[in-house]
């Protein structure tokens, strides 16, 4: 009986290196998600980075023209009859 012990212990003594694999896969696996969600928020905040600076290119372009296109459409005739025809079927 004492020798079976022995034998067992012996062998679980031997086995040190399955403990290490394990948490060497763990770690690594770990490190793998973790970078992959870091790559995924970095391109999705690059993205959002681009189009918002095309959004202030685009709206910066139209600031200087704001009353340029507000007289053009209120001095339209086109605009002017289309409402005054709304008013009157009402």
């Amino acid at each position: 009986m004492k020798n079976l012990i022995k034998n067992k212990c012996k062998k679980i003594k031997e086995e040190t290196g399955a403990a290490s694999v394990l948490v060497l896969f763990t770690v690594l696996m770990f490190v793998v998600i973790l970078m992959g969600a870091y790559m995924l928020i970095t391109t999705s905040k690059r993205g959002q980075l681009e189009s918002d600076i095309r959004i202030q290119e685009i709206y910066k372009e139209g600031v200087n023209e704001v009353d340029e296109v507000y007289y053009n459409i209120v001095d339209n005739y086109e605009y002017n009859d289309i409402f005054n025809e709304i008013l009157i079927n009402e």
